[in-house]
Formats: C-alpha cells, structure tokens, sequence
C-alpha cells in the first residue's frame, strides 16, 4: 500500500494519517522507493537522442532531512537529467563536486 500511495504521490502526511503509520517509517519508505527508481534509471540508461529529436534536460538537487523536519543536511547531490519527448528513454548524472557552474 505505501509503494502504491507513493507511486500515486500522496504526502507523507496523508499517508501516515491514511495508514495510522510513524511518520518516520514513511519518510524511510519514500526514500528507499525514491532510490529505487534513481538505481533503476542508472542502470538502464541509454544514450538518447538524435536527429530531428527533442531532449528535455534539467537539473535537481536531492538532499535528506532528517524524519522530514529541520534544516537540510550535508549530504547533497546535484543530479543532471534529461528524457526524450515521445519515448521512456531517460538519463540521470550525478554532478561530482565542484563541476555545478552556470
């Protein structure tokens, strides 16, 4: 059920008030689905592109709070994306420190 709320991006409130859940357990079980799909996208990342295709391309900073409350953490990491329109195929990057400039 919470792979299910969670894929179906219900709060971690809702979840804990739906589930009658600790709040830490939630908050342990979005960050292991959140790096499953970040493993799973690692390994199976194709190059993309191409001509007379479109590829979108962002970046994101991931960090942990601890139980999802006070102030961030150290432990950040920049990741560089991006997905071809019209097709599942994607990419992620982790940007290694001190390679983040604009």
């Amino acid at each position: 059920m919470l792979t299910y709320m969670w894929a179906q991006k219900y709060t971690q409130k809702q979840v804990k008030q739906e589930l009658g859940i600790a709040e830490h357990t939630v908050v342990d079980w979005y960050n292991f689905c959140m790096e499953l799909c970040v493993e799973v996208v690692d390994r199976f990342s194709e190059q993309i592109g191409g001509p007379g295709e479109i590829v979108e391309i962002d970046e994101s900073l991931f960090s942990k709070r601890k139980y999802n409350k006070g102030r961030k953490r150290p432990s950040q990491q920049w990741v560089f994306g991006g997905i071809q329109k019209g097709s599942n195929k994607c990419f992620l990057v982790k940007v290694e420190k001190g390679m983040r400039r604009h």
